[in-house]
């Protein structure tokens, strides 16, 4: 299913409550350039739904190279199919 960048709240208003089932994070790292996305439902495992995004986004870690510096991050959302 394709997805499309959206922009739901500002970044330090944006909890996780906030997400639907069908969107998705996408994790970029800085550092080694590894790419990844992270479903909700996996956030929602490890986080309370009160939890500001902008937060839980300083939490995340790259699993290649271990750093959390340089991550950025956006939300995606599934496009239904044509």
């Amino acid at each position: 299913m394709p997805y499309s960048r959206v922009t739901i709240a500002p970044r330090y208003a944006l909890r996780l409550e906030d997400l639907e089932a069908t969107d998705a994070v996408f994790a970029r790292c800085g550092s080694c350039g590894r790419e990844w996305l992270i479903a909700t439902h996996r956030l929602h495992d490890r986080f309370r739904a009160y939890a500001r995004m902008k937060e839980i986004g300083h939490l995340m870690r790259c699993p290649t190279c271990k750093t959390g510096a340089a991550m950025s991050w956006h939300v995606l959302r599934a496009s239904p199919p044509m």
